[in-house]
């Protein structure tokens, strides 16, 4: 009974968004019944927990009394599954051989999904995700991880493919409520569909987010706050839909209330190191590294080894000028992906090829010639037309003095954008130095021939 209370407290808080005394209830009636599964997938769905408090949790979990020591290990072993800020050996040097049972089944495979998230792998998620809503479509839990892989990977080649997507995601929504009404509204367009579904079903916050979501890719701002602003209203302590909120003012530059709105998703979601990092992203826009580098430094504290905020803060050091400190932050985000022959993995998300690039820029600003050059090669194999990173490696070469491979580089740059001035200017540069040398060599041959 007081386990239930304890819930029934800690909703009625998170209701009226004091997110802490919330948080504080659902480990009370964790405490109290340690079958309360209900108020553990609230704090880890709701993300209120830190990675130590995730730890610490667990932990006090481990000497409950309540039931036999094989019950206890069973239920830790799900809730373990769940938490996924906790690294992956500690949680799998904790379960047990029997384990294997919860390999297949949907809300596993979604802990699977959200670890990859954590990683920024959207790739492997989006798989693992598209997965759980062909066999259960009634997995409602998984719709906004699915959404967010959609708008990481920005699965368009044009936007026509993403509406298909996100339309199926809708109608899974859909089926939640009334699976008759995918027959009506099966031929309609997404923006209809959206329109038509909200309004018939008002309730639904994950609803209006996804439509939020979908005009945030297609870049209509001020529809996709209307609509995150309503998933807000039906559930005003909604992380992900003032994550959102937040990112249709900052794709239109307006900082401080994409700052206000990062900050309320992190008041939101105390254990998500996401807000963090975006706030330290816009003061990094305006030029304040140092205030930026200590948000990266609060979001490492949340999740720690977390490549993507390991990178901003080695983007912020790199900034400032310090190269030494931003070239081991980069290493530590790339030794994520890293294989046990500390080789940078095949695997590694074409997403990450700003960090390759990155390391090769830092390490060229250290004259590290030869390690720039792999950075910017392995980046040129995540994305081999980047246009940008032909001409990093054609200056790496002019550095070295290797003037004809640089405009080879130089060339094939300029072929993918014409327009680009640095390219051009260092293609003439580049020419103009190699001219002097072949009027140096043939005065040279001239006067050798003279002296015969």
């Amino acid at each position: 009974v007081r386990s239930c209370l304890y819930l029934l407290c800690g909703k009625i808080y998170e209701a009226v968004n004091n997110i802490s005394m919330a948080k504080a209830c659902y480990k009370q009636a964790l405490e109290f019944d340690l079958y309360c599964s209900e108020a553990m997938d609230l704090l880890i769905n709701q993300h209120m927990l830190s990675v130590d408090e995730e730890v610490q949790l667990l932990d006090s979990l481990s000497n409950c009394q309540q039931c036999s020591d094989a019950e206890r290990q069973f239920i830790l072993q799900m809730y373990r599954r769940k938490t996924a800020k906790v690294p992956q050996e500690s949680v799998e040097s904790k379960l047990s051989n029997g384990a294997e049972i919860f390999s297949h089944d949907t809300d596993s495979l979604l802990d699977l999904a959200k670890r990859h998230c954590l990683r920024t792998d959207y790739d492997a998620s989006y798989k693992i995700t598209s997965t759980i809503l062909e066999e259960d479509p009634y997995h409602e839990e998984c719709i906004p991880f699915h959404v967010i892989c959609l708008i990481e990977l920005k699965k368009t080649n044009g936007k026509q493919s993403i509406r298909i997507t996100l339309y199926a995601i809708l109608m899974a929504i859909i089926m939640l409520f009334n699976p008759i009404s995918l027959i009506l509204f099966k031929f309609l367009e997404l923006f209809q569909l959206s329109h038509v579904f909200v309004n018939n079903y008002p309730a639904s916050p994950i609803a209006w987010y996804t439509v939020g979501c979908y005009y945030l890719l297609v870049e209509n701002y001020a529809q996709a706050r209307v609509h995150f602003n309503k998933a807000i209203s039906l559930r005003s302590s909604f992380g992900l839909a003032w994550l959102g909120f937040a990112h249709s003012f900052a794709a239109e530059a307006e900082h401080d209330r994409a700052m206000a709105a990062y900050s309320t998703a992190s008041n939101c979601m105390p254990g998500s190191h996401m807000p963090l990092v975006y706030i330290g992203k816009e003061y990094a826009l305006s030029n304040n590294y140092r205030i930026a580098a200590n948000f990266f430094a609060k979001a490492l504290q949340i999740a720690p080894d977390n490549p993507y905020a390991e990178h901003e803060i080695g983007s912020a050091a790199f900034n400032n000028g310090d190269y030494i400190t931003a070239k081991k932050h980069y290493l530590l985000a790339l030794k994520v992906f890293e294989s046990d022959d500390n080789k940078v993995s095949v695997s590694l998300p074409e997403a990450w090829e700003p960090l390759l690039n990155n390391l090769g820029h830092t390490c060229r600003k250290l004259e590290e010639y030869e390690l720039a050059l792999k950075y910017h090669n392995l980046a040129l194999k995540l994305s081999p037309r980047n246009f940008s990173t032909l001409t990093a490696i054609g200056f790496t070469y002019s550095l070295m003095e290797k003037h004809a491979i640089a405009l080879g580089y130089y060339d094939k740059a300029i072929s993918l954008k014409k327009d680009d001035t640095f390219t051009l200017q260092m293609i003439n540069n580049t020419m103009e130095i190699l001219a002097n040398i072949s009027t140096v060599a043939k005065g040279k041959f001239c006067y050798d021939c003279d002296m015969d």
